[in-house]
């Protein structure tokens, strides 16, 4: 079956990286998994993985630690600059 726009709710702007620094939501403890990132948004675990991955590529985040398997990431880097 053919998926089709049906209809934008929002739009929002983003000129750099550091603007996507909004999607992630300021309640989030630091250092935070992307388990934790997936339960603040919503949304699933591999989307929250996607999300990281990207936004560590753009220097939105990074990697400050590890817990078991679980990278953990930081934005206050983010925040300072």
């Amino acid at each position: 079956m053919d998926h089709c726009l049906i209809e934008i709710l929002s739009h929002q702007t983003f000129k750099k990286p550091s603007d996507l620094a909004a999607l992630i939501p300021a309640d989030l403890p630091e250092p935070y998994s992307t388990k934790e990132l997936a339960e603040s948004i919503d949304q699933p675990r591999w989307l929250a993985q996607k999300m990281a991955y990207c936004l560590r590529s753009m220097g939105v985040l990074e990697i400050v630690g590890k817990n078991g398997n679980s990278l953990l990431y930081s934005t206050s880097s983010m925040n300072k600059a």
